[in-house]
């Protein structure tokens, strides 16, 4: 199983992950990937993290972490309507 983060303005590499991500190893990629590629993307705040509803994004050491990280980009749950 493989685990991204990407957007129109930047790319970060596809990180290679166990069968059965657990909610440690999900901390751990938000904090090793996702939040340098945030800072580097969107240094002023205005990036929007997507995820779904799959079982290691519904851990409560998650919503925890990023909530601690809100003011470094906002979070959106499900999908993201187009923008024109």
């Amino acid at each position: 199983m493989v685990w991204g983060v990407f957007s129109r303005h930047c790319l970060e590499s596809l990180v290679r992950t166990p069968n059965s991500l657990n909610a440690i190893w999900y901390i751990e990629l938000l904090g090793d990937h996702l939040h340098p590629f945030m800072l580097s993307c969107y240094p002023h705040g205005n990036g929007v993290f997507q995820q779904y509803n799959c079982t290691s994004h519904k851990y409560r050491l998650a919503p925890g972490w990023l909530n601690e990280h809100s003011s470094d980009f906002s979070v959106k749950f499900g999908h993201l309507e187009a923008q024109t």
